[in-house]
């Protein structure tokens, strides 16, 4: 990082895929305080529509000549996740603060090293784990420490796509808990303040056989226990077909909390026999202040040189939940979440 007030701080965005260009576009002109100064990725194509749009935005097919660049001063890491831990390490020694994308890496292991690592080195860090920057579960937490419901003792999530992904993107995940469920697992954490202890999943490919052919699932759910002794549960679905969904159920000793709505607009059109509203298409509609939310903190946050939420810590810790209901889903048993292996010294 430079020396000194930053009064404008220079981003770089690595990757300009779906996540890579909504962050592109937030950044240029949407983030007070921060101004775009570079994007990277490996397609041509790709790269020369976004800077032909964007004409005063430097584009580097090399992402190591972003990172390089003087007047980056902070990267967003939207790459494939099986890059993630290349391009860190390469950032790490230029003490340039970083948003990545979940996952940190697709090995846990990798993923805990990394996280050690980039806690020893002291970088500004956020995950990119945007549904904490969305307005309803900001104020959901809220409520929670106020002490409006009481102690909450059950926490309940539901993820539905409308679509399920193609082959290509199927082929480079590693499984549904990990992709999808991972934003639910760090909710629970964050809204619940307590760590998930154990943790049993199931799931089927119902819909969608190209899914099958991978090895993974379109519908999976897991009941997990809190280390608090409360519970919870999500339900994942890749075809839900009518639309995109988000839903989360807290219940408390004083009451309960509700996050979420399957409609897009307030707008209802009723005619003869029938009664028609609109659903949310995808992540992008529905968390599109979310995005931005995120951005604005991130920036903050580096400016101000303080304390970053979710860092590392929190995207491994999801990510270890993820792992075990993967497990879980794979052997068909109870598995216990290893909290332990973040809080030794790397």
């Amino acid at each position: 990082m430079k020396e000194g007030i930053i009064l404008t701080l220079g981003i770089g965005v690595i990757g300009l895929g779906l996540m890579g260009a909504v962050h592109a576009r937030n950044c240029y002109g949407r983030i007070p305080g921060a101004r775009l100064i570079a994007v990277s990725d490996a397609n041509t194509e790709s790269l020369e529509a976004f800077t032909s749009e964007f004409h005063l935005v430097k584009g580097y097919l090399d992402y190591r000549e972003l990172i390089e660049d003087p007047d980056v001063d902070a990267i967003i890491i939207a790459a494939s996740s099986s890059v993630h831990a290349e391009i860190i390490r390469g950032i790490v020694p230029l003490k340039k603060a970083i948003l990545c994308e979940k996952p940190l890496t697709n090995s846990m292991e990798e993923s805990i090293e990394l996280h050690h690592l980039i806690s020893r080195a002291s970088i500004p860090f956020q995950m990119g784990l945007m549904r904490r920057f969305d307005p309803s579960y900001i104020q959901a937490k809220a409520l929670i420490e106020k002490g409006s419901i009481g102690t909450p003792y059950s926490f309940a999530a539901i993820s539905r796509d409308k679509d399920a992904y193609p082959p290509s993107y199927i082929s480079k995940t590693s499984g549904f808990f990990k992709d999808t469920g991972v934003h639910d697992f760090d909710l629970a954490r964050w809204l619940m303040g307590a760590e998930v202890a154990t943790i049993h999943a199931q799931g089927s490919a119902f819909i969608s056989e190209h899914i099958k052919e991978f090895g993974d699932v379109d519908f999976a759910q897991a009941n997990f226990t809190f280390t608090s002794g409360a519970f919870g549960s999500i339900q994942l679905t890749r075809n839900a077909i009518y639309g995109y969904e988000i839903r989360t159920e807290i219940l408390g000793t004083n009451g309960a909390l509700q996050i979420g709505w399957t409609h897009r607009t307030g707008t209802v059109l009723l005619v003869r026999d029938q009664v028609i509203r609109d659903t949310v298409e995808d992540y992008r509609l529905r968390f599109e202040q979310a995005y931005v939310n995120e951005m604005v903190e991130f920036v903050r946050s580096v400016k101000a040189s303080q304390a970053i939420s979710p860092n590392s810590y929190d995207g491994v810790a999801a990510d270890l939940i993820a792992d075990a209901a993967t497990k879980s889903l794979q052997r068909g048993t109870l598995e216990t979440v290893d909290n332990g292996v973040l809080e030794s010294s790397g």
